[in-house]
């Protein structure tokens, strides 16, 4: 499911708990107020509705906050790859560059002995293989430092992809604090309404 979707179904998941836990609230509270006082009954409403209200804003703000995590996480795990894919470019245009220059450079010392009437052999053959060995040298190395920044960069893929489920869990445990703290003090409620009746 794309992240979109699962944040979708976990928010309206969580808002139908948090609708559904402050509807029964709100019945059971009805129901166990009778027979009080009117300065009672309007001082547990008040403490209800501060208790629902804390509870939807918990809720809300613990999604919240998952959500731009993750997103953030996303962000940075697609911009690790993006750059992986920019140096891995750029390998291939430098190999390019330095089989070129290689090549052109070979060609100039072959013309220059040429030219000159030398014999390709001996010193000079022995010179042009040594530059050609050491250019040679120098793309291998390249291409092995664009190696490295490319497993570099998906390290850091995948490790922002890591964060981005360590926060969507987060957040799911957040909720499941502020739904649970919600109850405690819901619960807190019946009890000071059951003192309230047998005083």
């Amino acid at each position: 499911m794309p992240v979109t979707g699962t944040v979708a179904a976990t928010t309206a998941g969580t808002t139908a708990a948090a609708a559904s836990t402050a509807a029964a609230t709100a019945a059971a509270a009805a129901a166990t107020t009778a027979g009080l006082s009117t300065a009672t009954k309007l001082l547990l409403a008040g403490s209800l509705a501060g208790t629902i209200g804390s509870v939807f804003f918990g809720v809300q703000s613990a999604k919240a906050q998952a959500k731009t995590q993750s997103a953030i996480a996303q962000a940075n795990s697609e911009e690790a790859l993006e750059r992986g894919e920019q140096l891995a470019r750029a390998g291939r245009a430098e190999q390019r560059d330095i089989l070129e220059e290689r090549r052109r450079t070979l060609a100039r010392n072959r013309a220059k002995f040429g030219k000159s009437g030398a014999m390709f052999e001996g010193s000079p053959l022995i010179a042009q293989q040594e530059t050609a060995k050491n250019i040679t040298l120098n793309a291998e190395q390249a291409a092995f430092n664009v190696q490295l920044g490319i497993r570099a960069a998906q390290r850091q893929s995948q490790v922002s992809l890591i964060q981005k489920k360590v926060a969507k869990d987060t957040g799911r445990l957040r909720v499941g604090e502020a739904l649970f703290s919600g109850a405690t003090k819901v619960a807190n409620l019946g009890l000071e309404v059951k003192r309230a009746k047998n005083a």
